[in-house]
């Protein structure tokens, strides 16, 4: 990790582990009678649903083998691609960005969409290009929280890599954190308050 003011930040090449838990309700997963295929009851729903929808012709009920218990799983991907991730050395008496507790990763997450916001302003892109999530560290003894931004493509496409010198860097944080750009004045209008509909 590089250090850049009150930050610290690594850019670069890395795996990027995604996890789905379903909310936390895991998936069930159901066999198909007669077959090797596994399937969702919810997936099977929202089939049934397009189906009726869009007046197409009905499928029979899927048969589920009832010799084979639901098997209960998250679902992951794994894939190699444009990194960068970030964290805060200290924040502000009252502020607390622990990871552990549900206000400081709503924070850190808010931070991360920025953050997204202002890369793809600066790169011209979609914010969809890139990704964001939260990683749990140990750092100096204590966790911490980080944020990390991915592109979205596999094997990356520089985007996450462009900031992986200290500048360049330090020209996101400025544009992100002046309030005389572009960038912050529709968020500070006092306007903003009343119509936000996000965090």
């Amino acid at each position: 990790m590089q250090t850049l003011a009150n930050c610290q930040f690594w850019s670069g090449e890395a795996e990027v582990c995604i996890v789905n838990n379903n909310a936390g309700r895991q998936f069930h997963f159901l066999k198909l009678a007669n077959s090797e295929t596994w399937v969702t009851q919810e997936a099977m729903d929202h089939i049934a649903d397009q189906i009726a929808q869009r007046n197409l012709r009905p499928v029979a009920a899927p048969v589920y083998d009832q010799n084979e218990p639901p098997d209960i799983r998250s679902l992951g991907s794994v894939k190699q691609t444009d990194m960068l991730i970030l964290n805060l050395h200290s924040v502000r008496p009252g502020i607390d960005l622990s990871p552990l507790r549900v206000e400081g990763r709503a924070a850190l997450n808010s931070f991360g969409f920025m953050l997204r916001r202002a890369m793809s302003a600066i790169l011209d892109i979609s914010p969809w290009e890139i990704r964001v999530g939260l990683r749990v560290a140990h750092q100096d003894g204590r966790i911490v929280g980080q944020v990390f931004l991915s592109d979205s493509l596999e094997n990356g496409a520089g985007y996450c890599s462009h900031f992986n010198q200290p500048a360049e860097l330090e020209k996101l944080l400025r544009f992100v954190a002046s309030p005389d750009d572009a960038f912050l004045r529709d968020w500070l209008a006092p306007h903003h308050s009343a119509d936000c509909q996000t965090s």
